[in-house]
């Protein structure tokens, strides 16, 4: 799932993208994948205090990404993460 929330710091905004995964491995290739294309990363993947599995880079672009695994995620029938309204 590909999703963005805007953050607000002091007078601008930054974008962060997120992508979430089913399985928590998929977390550290990403992550990984991203490195090697030259991205950074912000912080390395581990457990966090929501019960999941996340790590965070900014790509050559200098946008910032999640990418995350979590217990309680699920998803419809296309594979897209659903979220509760």
């Amino acid at each position: 799932m590909l999703g963005f929330i805007f953050l607000q710091k002091w007078l601008s905004f930054q974008l962060l993208w997120w992508l979430s995964f089913k399985l928590p491995y998929t977390v550290d290739r990403v992550v990984a994948l991203a490195k090697a294309a030259g991205g950074k990363i912000v912080k390395e993947p581990k457990n966090v205090f929501w019960g999941g599995y996340s790590g965070y880079f900014t790509d050559p672009d200098g946008y910032y990404w999640e990418v995350a695994w979590g217990p309680d995620f699920t998803y419809d029938e296309n594979d897209m993460l659903k979220l509760d309204s």
